[in-house]
């Protein structure tokens, strides 16, 4: 990954190569955050999908809420850090909810991978290559609003 990469270009690249929406985010800005690669890979694993695939909060959000957590969390100063954190993410989850009306993944996709064929029939949609990567460049566009 060239480090001079703009993070939305190594955020679809990272989706584009099968990291879900999550890794794709904090991958794309592990470096900013001082994190390597592997620790980011590896912390975001399991929200792909909503959350472990329970399709709950969209994993390109927790990818954004886990940049913003080591972007702007300081546990020495806890309370103070947690207000600037948690305005931030309301920011972002607000603005993600207004644009795309949901936050959940199943809302999103509107399959329901747990039902028979519900997964299948959304690699046959391509749903992850156009609906999980426009939420991805929704999210990338609004942690640069941030500072990032």
């Amino acid at each position: 990954m060239n480090n001079g990469e703009d993070p939305l270009d190594r955020a679809i690249h990272l989706h584009k190569h099968g990291f879900n929406s999550a890794q794709s985010i904090l991958g794309a800005y592990h470096n900013q955050l001082g994190i390597d690669a592997k620790t980011a890979m590896n912390l975001a694993a399991g929200f792909g999908a909503g959350i472990g695939t329970m399709q709950k909060t969209c994993g390109a959000l927790t990818g954004a809420l886990m940049v913003l957590g080591c972007r702007y969390y300081d546990s020495d100063s806890v309370f103070e850090s947690k207000q600037i954190l948690f305005e931030k993410s309301q920011n972002i989850l607000l603005s993600f909810h207004r644009k795309f009306g949901s936050t959940d993944c199943i809302s999103l996709l509107k399959i329901d991978f747990h039902k028979a064929g519900g997964l299948q029939k959304a690699r046959e949609q391509h749903l992850f290559d156009t609906h999980c990567q426009s939420y991805i460049r929704e999210i990338c566009r609004l942690l640069n609003e941030t500072g990032l």
